[in-house]
């Protein structure tokens, strides 16, 4: 048995009330107890005191593009989204005279650069649109990067085997045949041959209705719903697809133009059609959303069981889209958040986007807001016991928050050892520290959730559980 008690300032399951000085007890990667009082039969385990600490579960970005990790700032927005798309496009093409084996390890070094920074700041599952190239090797190898810079007791601990999931979901295009026939020949090739520890089931993702056309978009709703399997669409995203879509004209008409077959052009849809057909799917995220009507919310509603939103903060500050809709349909539909990529976004942080977003959403509460990328996207997609849960049976992908530097600790601190100090070897009964500051338990528990969560978003640090200081033991 290589279980440990773990007693951190505050437990923070997201879906239930905070256990303010609590235990958990995780043994080989699954949690075996949550709960206020450690039980009898775990006496004699290691405990590790985590003052200072808040324990939350793992984080889940529901949309995001690994391959642009590599990208060191977003590129900027005029204004116009066809000129932010034709620039992106250009980054993917930046590498046409590369040879293979350049382009391939190029998109190898992203997404393990993505992957290696989404842990680090405590995400645990990722649904990732995905392009050729693109290997479920890379997945794998970025995980055993990850994993390597633990030590062998917090790895056999906490993270034995993964430390972040990817759900890949394949981009299909056929603005025109010759496209099509590509993408629908790579998802074929992906949906076979992408399996391993760190790859969840794969999924599909009709990039868009300007680039992916009626008749592909059920082909794929049919597929997910027969193989049970994620489908993702860019929908509603901006208002030049709106116009685009109502009469084919505005900026996305000269921008297309010279890749659209008339296949193409007699089968585009509207939004509320494509929100028909990806109803049909076992489960289906329409990213985005920014430009949703009422009557096409109400149409998502109606399918709120297999149907959700993804609302990505900060990407949509970053082209100053009006205020979006999931602030008023959050009890109606299920809203999820996701970073985006790299081109619209300075970080993967999914922390962040709770930050930003509870700034912005100021009638839903911090609670509600991290549900949106804890247990909410979690339960939607059935991976509950793999991330996004705080609960005895889940797995031990979980985030620590050290909140003590925050104004919580200000005033009633005692001085302990330091984060990043020599860590201390456990042994049973023993009581490790691994904060700047000591609150008395009586304290802690005067403070109120809304003051914790308030500390948690302004002056909280976030990283995964294993990757703290106290348990890099031999």
């Amino acid at each position: 048995m290589s279980a440990v008690a773990i007693e951190p300032d505050w437990i923070v399951p997201v879906d239930s009330p905070e256990i303010p000085r609590g235990v958990l007890v995780i043994d080989s990667g699954k949690v075996e107890f949550v709960g206020p009082v450690l039980p009898q039969r775990f006496a004699n385990i290691p405990k590790f005191r985590l003052p200072g600490i808040a324990i939350l579960p793992g984080l889940v970005n529901a949309h995001c593009h690994l391959e642009f990790s590599d990208l060191s700032r977003p590129i900027r927005s005029t204004g116009s989204f066809t000129q932010w798309l034709s620039e992106v496009i250009a980054v993917r093409q930046s590498q046409r005279d590369a040879s293979e084996e350049e382009r391939l390890e190029s998109r190898r070094k992203a997404i393990h650069a993505g992957v290696r920074e989404s842990w680090l700041a405590g995400v645990r599952f990722v649904v990732d649109m995905v392009t050729a190239p693109w290997s479920q090797r890379w997945v794998d190898e970025a995980n055993l990067a990850c994993l390597e810079t633990l030590s062998p007791f917090a790895r056999k601990t906490f993270v034995p085997n993964v430390a972040l999931t990817v759900l890949p979901c394949v981009e299909l295009i056929d603005v025109n045949r010759n496209r099509g026939d590509q993408t629908e020949l790579l998802a074929t090739q992906l949906l076979k041959e992408s399996i391993g520890p760190a790859v969840e089931k794969p999924g599909l993702a009709p990039h868009a209705p300007y680039t992916a056309s009626m008749a592909l978009l059920q082909r794929a709703a049919m597929r997910a719903h027969t193989e049970e399997r994620l489908i993702c669409m860019h929908l509603a995203e901006t208002q030049e697809e709106l116009e685009w879509l109502q009469d084919r004209s505005g900026p996305f008409a000269s921008m297309l133009e010279p890749y659209m077959d008339q296949m193409f052009r007699s089968r585009v849809g509207t939004i509320n059609s494509h929100i028909q057909s990806l109803s049909h799917a076992w489960r289906a995220l329409v990213v985005h959303g920014n430009y949703l009507s009422k009557q096409e919310l109400i149409s998502l509603s109606r399918y709120r069981n297999h149907m959700g939103i993804v609302y990505c903060p900060r990407t949509h500050s970053h082209f100053q889209h009006q205020d979006h809709p999931a602030v008023k349909w959050n009890d109606a539909i299920p809203i999820m958040l996701g970073t985006d990529s790299r081109a619209s976004n300075p970080d993967l942080s999914i922390w962040e986007e709770i930050c930003w977003a509870s700034n912005l959403m100021l009638s839903l509460s911090p609670k509600q807001i991290a549900l949106m990328a804890t247990t909410g996207p979690a339960r939607f997609l059935q991976v509950e016991s793999q991330v996004g849960a705080l609960r005895a049976g889940c797995f031990s992908r979980l985030s620590a928050i050290d909140v003590s530097t925050s104004r919580l600790y200000q005033s009633p601190a005692i001085q302990s050892p330091a984060i990043g100090s020599n860590a201390i070897k456990a042994a049973p009964n023993t009581s490790v520290t691994n904060t700047t500051a000591m609150l008395s338990d009586s304290a802690i528990r005067s403070i109120s959730s809304t003051e914790l969560w308030e500390s948690m978003l302004d002056d909280g640090a976030i990283k995964p559980l294993e990757s703290l200081a106290c348990f890099q033991l031999p």
